[in-house]
């Protein structure tokens, strides 16, 4: 256990991580956590009067996990596992971010107080607020504005369908715990305030202009998204593209962005002589970057590492990658316990501590099996061993969330990222420059579009191979046998050795896949309950399924679910489709025109008898328990 020896910051992190799984498990309130910091200390003091370091270190990480925990059961809302649905309230907030944009539509994190019909004022929450607006008079509020408008809301959901977006994570990792729509003609601005969120946006405001003017109307998007965070004028298509070769961290502020604008600011810094002030200036302008860009949990852990790195270096002391990244994380998660919820914040921990755990000994196989020491050959292996160690952890929890797995990641990542890296300075440098001469900034302008241009070919070029990556729920037990399968492999000692594995691997993945798909292949009847109606999925042959789609009221609005739409889409299945209500007429109408399908609506009789064939206990409208099979 020499690592966790040497590495004290990383075996606290795992102290704590084990005292937060724990805590998690135990509804720990106030008055226990109090009791229980009380005897902590006190044992702590024992343990250290005793001279025993590991025990009073031990007593620490786990009540630094307990506390977490209790802030992550207190922030989170236990909703019961049943569909819930919209109903009305009067809302009083304050802009607090903005999400989205568009010419009639917009969406942002207000924070304030919501007054249900149904329950007492709920003060101090975060909600995220979708607001319609109109193409006639475009409507727009700005940070720190006070609003009051009354709003239809509901909890944010689980994800049912496997094309749905799991709104209860995403809402837990940004802190809000509300979902709320409104229109723009009935929102009362109350005051305008100019807070830290106000100049932020008007900073952001002032770039996106430039962008606007400097760059391509094609690669806007990406500019907006590297300098400013704003992911929303991204094209779908391309974040897809790039999704399935596993660069798309490339398009949104990540670790990897502020590592880059923290090495720029550290060589300008070259001519300050004086260590403290060239940290406190690092430091300034690094939080600056952070705070301009939305505060992303990657560039939130970076920001913390970089500073903590050049503390160190500071300081005159060793600095141990693992330690800063073990560190950085831990205090992340002590000061914002809720994003340990955030996607982001998992997959670039996970790569950076895959990169420190892992790097070192990939790179020395791969040398070993090598064997020719030139600059490109070092360059390459290098190259490959950062991706294979990023690739190694992260790889899963991609697989988990987005159900892709991408084959020709460390191919793609070994020519995007220095791509997208030089991109992202003469962006920087194209806006920065524009100020002084407009010239100039067009000229890196040019340079930076023809980097994307250039980076974006390639990624098209790499997914006209075949096999370059795989989707749907077998991803997730492919990556996890790929990762073993690499680990397994890049620890090899010598040339026998790597071929031995590989063969050994591969037959355990064939092995592995076959009896996957051969325990896959069941079909059953699957019930979905939806807000205003319910689906029932029902397999009648190998190759045909009957899809009933039952209303909850008659004469309901006919409202849309893109998500069963998309889900209903992809279903490689003859459908038979039948409807009892408007809902299902609408989603009916909306799959008829973009793939063959045969529909007809049901009668409450003929659905009585589909109910009591289904050995139905409820009326199928009825139905609002989650994961109802």
């Amino acid at each position: 256990m020499k690592l966790l020896s040497n590495n004290p910051a990383l075996k606290l992190l795992i102290i704590i991580i084990l005292g937060i799984i724990v805590g998690s498990n135990y509804n720990i309130n106030g008055i226990i956590l109090l009791y229980i910091i009380i005897l902590a200390v006190i044992l702590s003091i024992i343990s250290l009067l005793f001279k025993k370091k590991f025990p009073a270190y031990l007593i620490l990480g786990l009540t630094i996990g307990f506390c977490i925990s209790a802030q992550l059961n207190y922030l989170s809302f236990k909703a019961p596992n049943k569909i819930i649905p919209t109903s009305t309230a009067l809302l009083e907030a304050r802009v607090v971010k903005t999400l989205k944009k568009t010419s009639y539509s917009y969406r942002y994190i207000v924070e304030g107080t919501v007054d249900h019909k149904s329950l007492p004022a709920i003060k101090n929450t975060s909600i995220i607020l979708n607001i319609k607006g109109s193409n006639k008079k475009p409507f727009e509020l700005f940070a720190g504005t006070d609003i009051a408008c009354p709003v239809k809301i509901r909890l944010p959901h689980k994800a049912v369908l496997p094309t749905e977006i799991n709104e209860e994570q995403y809402a837990a990792s940004i802190d809000v715990q509300w979902i709320a729509d409104a229109t723009a003609k009935k929102i009362s601005i109350i005051r305008r305030n100019k807070d830290i969120n106000y100049y932020r946006e008007l900073v952001v405001s002032a770039i996106e202009k430039k962008i606007d003017y400097l760059f391509s109307e094609k690669n806007f998007g990406i500019i907006l998204a590297l300098l400013t965070g704003d992911q929303t004028r991204v094209p779908q298509s391309l974040r897809r593209e790039f999704s399935l070769t596993g660069t798309t961290h490339v398009l949104s502020v990540s670790g990897l962005h502020v590592g880059v604008i923290a090495t720029v600011l550290f060589i300008l810094l070259g001519i300050v002589r004086l260590k403290w002030l060239k940290l406190i200036i690092f430091t300034i302008l690094v939080a600056a970057f952070v705070i301009m860009t939305g505060m992303q949990p990657p560039a939130i852990r970076a920001g913390i590492m970089a500073v903590l790195a050049l503390t160190i270096i500071t300081a005159q002391r060793r600095v141990s990658a693992i330690n800063v990244i073990a560190l950085s994380i831990i205090l992340v998660i002590i000061f914002s316990p809720n994003l340990i919820y955030s996607m982001g914040f998992q997959m670039s921990a996970a790569a950076m501590l895959g990169i420190a755990l892992l790097y070192n000994p990939f790179r020395r196989a791969m040398t070993n099996l090598v064997k020719i020491d030139t600059k490109i050959s070092n360059y390459v292996i290098s190259s490959f061993a950062i991706t294979f160690s990023a690739s190694l952890i992260v790889s899963p929890i991609v697989a988990y969330y987005f159900k892709v797995f991408s084959i020709i990641s460390p191919i793609a990542n070994i020519f995007i990222i220095p791509l997208y890296s030089i991109a992202m300075i003469f962006a920087l440098m194209a806006v920065g420059l524009s100020y002084i001469s407009i010239r100039l900034g067009l000229a890196y302008a040019a340079s930076t579009d023809f980097l994307i241009d250039i980076s974006v070919w390639f990624n098209k070029y790499l997914l006209k191979i075949p096999l370059s990556s795989l989707e749907g729920s077998i991803t997730i037990l492919f990556s996890v046998l790929i990762s073993l399968g690499l680990l397994y492999i890049l620890l090899s000692n010598s040339r026998k050795q790597f071929l031995f594995r590989l063969v050994v691997s591969v037959c355990v993945c064939y092995m592995a896949l076959a009896l996957y798909n051969g325990t896959t292949d069941i079909r059953g009847i699957k019930v979905y309950p939806r807000e205003n109606y319910v689906a029932a999925i029902i397999p009648i042959s190998d190759n045909k399924t009957f899809v009933l789609l039952s209303d909850r009221k008659p004469g309901q609005y006919p409202a849309r679910d893109f998500s069963m739409e998309k889900y209903l889409l992809e279903n490689p299945d003859s459908l038979l489709i039948g409807y009892t209500g408007n809902v299902g007429i609408n989603i009916t109408d909306k799959l008829k025109y973009r793939r063959k399908i045969k529909h007809f609506p049901v009668s409450l009789d003929v659905q009585k008898k589909i109910e009591k064939v289904l050995n139905l206990d409820t009326h199928l409208p009825q139905i609002i328990d989650i994961e109802k099979d």
